[in-house]
């Protein structure tokens, strides 16, 4: 009875103002549209025979079929030891930075922040630089210095693993750093009282207390290790091998085998499920995650010399994986020819005039990837305010289902996104594929969990006294939000829209199957001069992709604080 009278005056709500009822209506629609339909497709064709029969038979080759067995498989030993490694990596930094006197630990957070920024298509240019087997950067000092044939080969799983550890590490840190900042520290005070050390105070209690944001951000490295293309494609090209994501590329290629592929999306697709209930479950059951109600800040524990080796910890991993690789992009930027030497001869700026040449694609790219991401960042704003309005404001059943569906594609892989898309919209009666319209449509999908999150956060905060008062004194509903709650949530507005625009500006994954000639965007122009061995261009158009990106990302920090950057 409790249920049928809730849903009875939620639905009542809603007759009261019909305009509301078809703008919520209408939200509910293309919210659930956008995430079921592409997933529904997927598994649809994974079953459907030649002749459009039912069957089990391409999802047995997916677990039977060598080639994409051995996909699978490496997909798994990657992303396991993507995950391994990022832990050792962000774990000991997150500390340091969060619980101990270490200097320069404003400079951490900002450089794993521009970690974060360049993506793994881009870092992997640089470490190809370095490590090539023949011609890279290192391995040439090495065999010219100390005769030894060569340091590392890049061209290897392991080569792929120190990349996308690289590049996935900030994750980990970030939540892990997150937690620390906001836990309560009278637990370390105590076991400090009691005679502990206060390094040993801080690592033993810390660390257990805030493990929860640790496994969830371990699943999440996993899922972004196995759904990454762009590192794996040009890795494991030179490497011969393929992961999950590189061979349901492959299969899109002539002839395009769509049932196989769909097949193939779906392992990547149950990972994900499987990753986002293990995150629930122990994100759920967080309770001794003391994080609310402390008095004071926690006290830096005071590692005596200590702090320098922790520093020089820092230092070597930000060097890494953002100072060397940036530098080697920028220096590869400049010359004519990246094997040579740096000279006055060798020194040009002609590869960054290729935004400027239209006899390539980068200036249509750069229009592509700008319209995108705008028009995607707009979307997704307007359509999580009426969203985190129904699930904040309402009484309306069905209030954490509408949660789910907002959330659930934040960790999907854009690649099985992708396969969706481009079936579900590929022919009558929705035929946008090779349109800008498609883009629009999956990079909404995929990217709109960010403006829910930062939506959410924002009215969460804001008292709904103000919308009330305006309704009692006969305002609309719709004029109430436009003319109060706006407003008041502008900085949490733009705060999602600069994140889903520096987002969506990188995106590879899913417009590597989007795309037809003519539709490229700034990460498909990259991957094309990589795969083109010309990594003079790619490397002057991925310079000017990060600086737009780490604009976007300080901007975003500057609106929002550090607080809603860690989400």
């Amino acid at each position: 009875m409790a249920m049928r009278a809730a849903i009875a005056r939620a639905f009542e709500e809603l007759r009261q103002e019909w305009l509301r009822s078809i703008i919520v209506g209408i939200a509910i629609l293309i919210v659930g549209w956008l995430v079921f339909y592409p997933l529904g497709i997927i598994f649809e064709m994974g079953l459907r025979a030649e002749g459009g029969s039912l069957t089990f038979a391409h999802y047995q080759r997916v677990l039977t079929e060598p080639g994409l067995v051995s996909a699978l498989v490496n997909s798994i030993i990657i992303s396991v030891a993507t995950t391994a490694f990022a832990l050792v990596l962000a774990l000991p930094m997150a500390w340091a930075v969060a619980r101990t006197n270490m200097p320069g630990r404003q400079f951490v957070r900002v450089s794993v922040l521009v970690a974060f920024v360049v993506p793994n298509f881009i870092s992997v240019i640089a470490w190809i630089l370095l490590l090539g087997p023949n011609a890279g950067l290192i391995n040439v000092f090495v065999r010219e210095t100390f005769g030894i044939a060569r340091l590392f080969n890049i061209y290897s799983m392991e080569g792929l693993v120190l990349v996308l550890t690289l590049s996935f590490y900030p994750l980990i840190f970030f939540a892990a750093t997150a937690a620390l900042d906001n836990m309560d520290p009278s637990y370390e005070e105590a076991a400090q009282m009691v005679g502990a050390p206060a390094w040993r105070a801080s690592m033993g209690i810390a660390l257990p207390l805030v493990l929860p944001a640790i496994v969830a951000s371990s699943v999440f490295v996993f899922l972004e290790a196995m759904g990454a293309f762009g590192a794996p494609a040009a890795i494991g090209h030179g490497a011969r091998f393929h992961t999950l994501t590189t061979e349901i590329y492959e299969l899109f290629s002539y002839p395009p085998r769509f049932e196989l592929a769909a097949a193939a999306a779906a392992p990547i697709i149950g990972f994900t499920i499987l990753g986002l209930i293990l995150q629930r479950w122990v994100l759920g059951g967080r309770r001794f995650n003391v994080i609310g109600g402390k008095s004071s800040a926690a006290r830096a524990v005071d590692i005596g010399w200590r702090r320098w080796l922790a520093f020089g910890y820092c230092m070597a991993v930000i060097f890494a994986s953002v100072i060397l690789p940036l530098l080697i992009l920028l220096r590869t930027s400049l010359l004519s020819r990246w094997g040579l030497p740096i000279s006055w001869q060798n020194l040009t700026l002609k590869n960054y005039a290729a935004f400027a040449d239209t006899s390539t694609i980068v200036p249509a790219a750069l229009l592509n990837s700008t319209l995108v991401s705008a028009v995607t960042a707009s979307a997704c704003v307007v359509l999580a305010l009426i969203i985190v309005w129904i699930v904040e404001r309402t009484r309306l059943p069905g209030r954490g289902l509408l949660t789910f569906t907002s959330t659930v594609t934040f960790a999907f892989p854009g690649v099985a996104l992708a396969v969706g898309f481009v079936i579900g919209y590929g022919g009558p009666p929705l035929a946008l594929f090779g349109t800008i319209w498609l883009f629009f449509i999956a990079f909404t999908a995929h990217r709109f969990p960010f403006a829910f999150m930062f939506m959410r956060n924002s009215i969460k905060q804001l008292s709904s006294e103000m919308e009330e008062a305006a309704r009692v004194s006969g305002a609309s509903w719709l004029r109430s939000v436009v003319s109060i709650s706006a407003p008041l949530l502008k900085s949490g507005i733009v705060a999602a829209w600069m994140i889903v625009f520096a987002v969506t500006l990188r995106e590879l994954s899913m417009a590597i199957l989007l795309y037809v000639p003519g539709m490229e965007t700034l990460p498909v122009a990259i991957y094309s001069f990589i795969d083109n061995g010309t990594f003079e261009i790619a490397a002057a158009v991925s310079v000017v992709l990060i600086l737009l990106s780490i604009a976007s990302m300080l901007i975003l920090r500057w609106i929002t604080g550090k607080a809603q950057m860690e989400l």
